[in-house]
């Protein structure tokens, strides 16, 4: 800030001018003495020179009232340079055969020497003053660029507190603060060096920097925009704007200020903020696209390439990013992080088995790593293994940072996960109101409220949560009109409140991405619950088109065909599930149902225990072997 000169134009003009005026003073006491010595008349040139030296002078006192570095430094330039011309001229103009001029001369050496010895005299203190303090204010500089933060930030509040009229001080001591994670004192000092320049430009940036910081978006928001109107190409306020209007779920708006500032400049932190805004807006292809430019400039960060797995997995690029996880694996072995890449992968696959062998893995490696206990957890519960899932969320709860929000509100998701599971919905309502206290424009969260809602047979809380829940859609939906997600969620509610021609309509004309599986399988799921069967269908079959051996994708499509009674069909593809995932209960529970239509009864029981000893809590189970049973016994 202090090595800046800013554009004022007060600051401005009045430095052009006194360059012009130096030249023209300096010319013109060349051809004044020039004159002395060819005995010519100087009277003329002695009223011009006074002409430009007062008007020299104004300028000093000008600049000696404005409240910024630059104008004081032109004053004290001005007035200091204005009297050695000053003197110089008078000194010469005793030799003038004028006793007028003489005179005149005379008086003004003598006016400027009171003046001199006045300001020495009755400034002094404050000319030492300013000259220590300004030894201070470099020394704490140089331990600040040193990282010596809080040394320096010691120097700066010794100073704010010596003198209250340095506003770079307050700008750098709330830069430290800022940068130390303590917001509101940083706020308190930046809104000081505010009152003494309300007009500078990273001033305003860095309090709505400090107000992002406090989460309080719509506030830094309106700083940004100040700070851009005063500099409309000021990078760091196009890129925190940026980063505002993503938290703000806008992404359109946020992708546009993002793409400003690479214009203006490209890193890597601008670039990963574009991968995530085009990650929410689902555009993985231009997502991928950045991650490879992200690469290139940054080839030895191991996160972007992590980025890339990630693109390349919302691709449904499997095998692309299994070949670069592989690559990175062959450099360390025991590379947690990508490890869990890998688990993911095949647990997005519904190969819960293999993704469970990574994990394990990952744990060997590092026993308490809160990321790969999270992923054990869920899939234990897919395997319906919730003892065991239920330590290791008790583990992966002793591993989180109490005070980190979203490491608390996975802990909150996956007890509610378990306790639906165990059903016990009084429990997993407590668990997802604790979700929706943190996170209370969560579309998930809402949805799974509806779910346990349902169960609890609590109708009136059912259709006031579905509307509520719809207004939300509804917001997101003027952001990201096109959201696919979104479209689907809306669906979903549609069917709660049986509101079935709004629910098919919507459904019909939600147009999914080529690459979209999982959007393809929630479609599927969705005109299932309407007993659309054929539109069902046709969408789990899209999904196994991208991903065919995904053994989840394989249950709900055998699940499908039992509902049109083609057994044959249903059975081979329940058949395909079962050698990816020998013991899935739904994989077991499906081919006890395909046998029991088959009228090969004691085969089904057979399939039907096999599923109930892994999940003995599922109720639909419970009554379908149960039901198989009085047949056996009425045979």
């Amino acid at each position: 800030m202090f090595d800046e000169i800013r554009k004022s134009k007060i600051v401005t003009i009045s430095l052009v001018f006194v360059l012009l005026s130096w030249v023209i003073i300096t010319s013109i006491f060349i051809l004044f003495v020039l004159n002395i010595y060819s005995d010519s008349s100087l009277a003329d040139v002695l009223i011009i020179v006074g002409i430009l030296i007062s008007s020299l002078m104004i300028v000093s006192w000008i600049g000696s009232y404005k409240d910024n570095i630059e104008a004081s430094i032109i004053s004290d330039a001005t007035f200091h340079i204005s009297n050695v011309f000053l003197i110089l001229i008078a000194f010469f103009g005793i030799f003038l055969n004028n006793v007028i001029f003489y005179i005149i001369c005379i008086i003004t050496i003598c006016v400027i020497i009171i003046l001199y010895f006045n300001v020495i005299f009755s400034h002094k203190d404050s000319y030492i003053y300013k000259g220590m303090f300004d030894i201070e204010f470099r020394k704490a500089l140089k331990l600040d660029h040193a990282g010596e933060k809080d040394k320096a930030l010691e120097i700066y509040q010794n100073l704010s507190r010596e003198n209250k009229n340095y506003p770079f001080v307050y700008y750098n001591m709330s830069l430290i603060l800022f940068n130390k994670g303590e917001y509101e004192e940083a706020l308190l000092n930046v809104d000081k060096a505010l009152k003494l320049e309300s007009d500078y430009h990273k001033n305003i940036y860095l309090k709505g920097k400090i107000l992002f910081g406090l989460e309080k978006y719509d506030e830094a928001l309106l700083d940004i925009d100040k700070a851009l109107k005063l500099e409309p190409d000021y990078h760091n306020a196009l890129q925190m704007k940026g980063f505002i209007l993503y938290r703000l779920e806008k992404y359109d708006e946020a992708l546009k200020y993002t793409n400003k500032a690479l214009e203006l400049e490209e890193n890597p932190q601008l670039l990963r903020l574009k991968i995530y805004i085009l990650d929410e807006l689902k555009r993985y292809g231009e997502e991928l696209k950045c991650c490879d430019e992200l690469i290139k400039i940054d080839p030895n960060n191991e996160d972007n390439c992590l980025m890339k797995i990630d693109a390349l997995i919302s691709l449904s690029y499997e095998k692309e990013a299994l070949n670069l996880i592989n690559r990175i694996l062959e450099d360390n072995e025991n590379n947690v992080e990508v490890l869990n890449k890998k688990a993911i992968i095949f647990y997005y696959k519904g190969n819960y088995l293999k993704a469970l062998k990574y994990l394990n893995k990952s744990l060997f490696c590092e026993e308490s790593n809160y990321g790969t206990l999270y992923l054990k957890t869920l899939i234990l519960m897919g395997l319906t293994k919730y003892e065991k899932a239920s330590k290791y969320l008790e583990k992966y709860y002793s591993s989180i940072d109490k005070n980190n929000k979203k490491q608390k509100v996975l802990y909150w998701y996956l007890k509610r996960t378990l306790y639906y599971n165990l059903n016990n919905y009084e429990k997993a309502l407590e668990y997802c109101n604790n979700c929706l206290k943190v996170d209370n424009k969560n579309i998930d969260y809402y949805l799974y409220k509806i779910y346990i809602l349902r169960k609890l047979k609590n109708e009136n809380e059912v259709e006031k949560c579905c509307k509520y829940t719809l207004s939300l859609i509804d917001d997101k939906l003027k952001i990201n009109p096109s959201d696919v997600e979104l479209l689907l969620s809306k669906v979903d509610v549609y069917i709660h409140l049986k509101e079935c021609d709004k629910a098919v309509e919507l459904l019909k004309s939600i147009e999914i991405g080529s690459r979209d599986k999982y959007s393809f399988n929630y479609k599927g799921d969705l005109f299932e619950k309407m007993k659309y069967f054929e539109e069902a269908l046709e969408n789990f079959n899209k999904a196994l088109k991208i991903d065919s051996e995904n053994p989840v994708f394989l249950n709900n499509k055998s699940d499908i065909l039992i509902k049109l009674n083609r057994l044959d069909e249903s059975l081979c593809a329940i058949n395909k599930a079962l050698k990816i995932i020998p013991n899935y209960y739904l994989s077991l529970y499906n081919k006890a149902s395909i046998l029991e239509k088959l009228g090969k009864y004691d085969e089904a029981l057979k399939y039907y225990n096999n599923a109930f000893e892994l999940n003995p809590y599922d109720k639909e189970l419970q009554e379908d072997r149960e039901n198989l049973l009085k047949k056996i016994k009425k045979e």
